[in-house]
């Protein structure tokens, strides 16, 4: 009585420890749990920041000082009313020699660099979480599949077994189909575990412990037809956050030499300030109003404007270089994509007419089997065959799904639509050689 309450209470409560979670559900709480989104939002924040105090390098400084002096040579020097005194001070100096231009520059583009990290934290994320869900599809299929494959063999050991009792069978046959027995056991329980540890990673991921099981997806493949590669890197070349990183790189870097050059400049400087000299009456010849520019030229700095110059043209061939660099390789990484994409597609065409030949066998093997023409271990093997055809080609399809998603990472979009919306966008296409699929 004890162990059938416990067993009712157990199926009460087991479907509330955990739910079937669908792709998007799975999603929206990964990116609502995401510590690296987190950081780069903070990281935009603060570039932010860091703009707004470089701009209010532009402002004047006011600031109020006060003052005691004394006559290190008379002792009585120190008791005078006027050797104290107080007043405010407001300078500016707006030019620094590109120095402030400098500081902007750099601040600008820290913002547009950390908005672009975020974005490609965002990409790289989804990717991931695509990966690990479709491996969680993928690994439960074949759990379902290695689950059939432990039934059949134990099916075929409980007859050996009945066989040996009646002599049809020998020891050694039913030693030998244990051992069969026990691996498809072992590779079933093996394929479970994996599932659950792929569970408990997204269940980590999304920050809470309810993932019972993950829903299917739409597998829907579309063409790529009228898609090439040229087609793919002419969108990545504004779509791309590495190569629009790259690029602001280089802007920066040209400016750098561009502001370096302003130290040849000579030096401005303004300001006007107060003194009001504390007596205890105070008249108009104990007030002085003081307004002047201080202008200053180097004469000699000891070659140090010439190696400011010199590194910020170091630094400009540097980020060109590395743009090159970058550029090579998206443009290699999209090439591997796109033809790992294509070539899913294309086996996953030829392996669904193969699963076809499958389907019809096993729906044969079914009518046979309603005749009473096919026994229950040869179903069983029709039906295994059917469903390894059958998970063959739903790998596949997660295979080419995968694929679409390392592509759109390498373009650096979302959909192929928003290829097309950049293609169609950028114009008709200058004359050329496009690559064959």
């Amino acid at each position: 009585m004890l162990s059938l309450a416990a067993q009712a209470a157990e199926e009460q409560t087991g479907p509330e420890q955990g739910q079937i979670i669908t792709y998007d559900e799975a999603l929206a709480r990964v990116i609502q749990n995401s510590y690296e989104l987190k950081l780069a939002d903070e990281d935009v924040r603060d570039a932010h920041r860091r703009l707004k105090r470089a701009r209010r390098q532009y402002h004047p400084r006011l600031r109020v000082q006060g003052t005691f002096r004394g006559d290190l040579l008379q002792a009585d020097g120190w008791s005078s009313d006027r050797n104290m005194g107080a007043g405010m001070v407001l300078d500016w100096s707006p030019f620094r020699n590109g120095e402030l231009l400098r500081e902007n520059a750099t601040a600008r583009v820290g913002v547009t660099v950390a908005t672009l990290s975020r974005r490609q934290a965002a990409i790289d994320l989804e990717y991931d979480f695509r990966q690990l869900y479709y491996g969680i599809l993928n690994t439960r299929d074949e759990v379902e599949l290695k689950k059939l494959q432990r039934d059949l063999e134990e099916r075929r050991l409980a007859v050996l077994e009945d066989k040996f009792e009646s002599g049809d069978a020998t020891k050694a046959d039913v030693l030998k189909q244990k051992g069969v027995f026990f691996d498809a056991d072992a590779a079933w329980r093996m394929s479970l575990q994996n599932l659950q540890i792929a569970l408990i990673e997204l269940e980590e991921q999304m920050g809470r412990d309810e993932a019972a099981g993950v829903a299917d997806i739409d597998r829907a493949i579309e063409p790529v037809d009228e898609l090439t590669v040229e087609d793919c890197l002419a969108v990545a070349q504004d779509a791309r956050i590495t190569l629009l990183t790259a690029r602001q790189q280089v802007r920066l870097a040209d400016l750098g030499v561009k502001y370096a050059g302003l130290k040849r400049l000579p030096s401005v400087y303004f300001f006007t300030g107060s003194d009001y000299a504390l007596t205890q009456q105070v008249g108009r010849d104990e007030i002085e109003l003081l307004a002047g520019v201080t202008v200053s030229y180097p004469i000699y700095g000891a070659g140090e404007t010439a190696a400011v110059i010199a590194d910020a043209k170091a630094a400009a061939v540097r980020a060109r270089i590395q743009s090159s660099q970058a550029h090579l390789r998206v443009e290699r990484e999209i090439r591997e994509a796109y033809w790992a994409y294509v070539n899913t597609l294309r086996q996953l065409e030829s392996t669904r007419e193969r699963e076809e030949v499958f389907e019809d066998d096993f729906e044969d093997a079914r009518v046979l089997r309603e005749r009473g023409a096919l026994g229950d271990i040869a179903f069983a093997e029709a039906e295994i065959r059917y469903r390894e055809s059958r998970r063959r080609l739903r790998t596949l399809e997660l295979d080419a799904l995968a694929a679409r998603a390392a592509l759109l990472k390498a373009i650096g979009v979302s959909s192929l639509d928003e290829v097309a919306h950049g293609l169609a966008s950028s114009g008709p296409e200058p004359p050329g050689k496009k690559e064959a699929q």
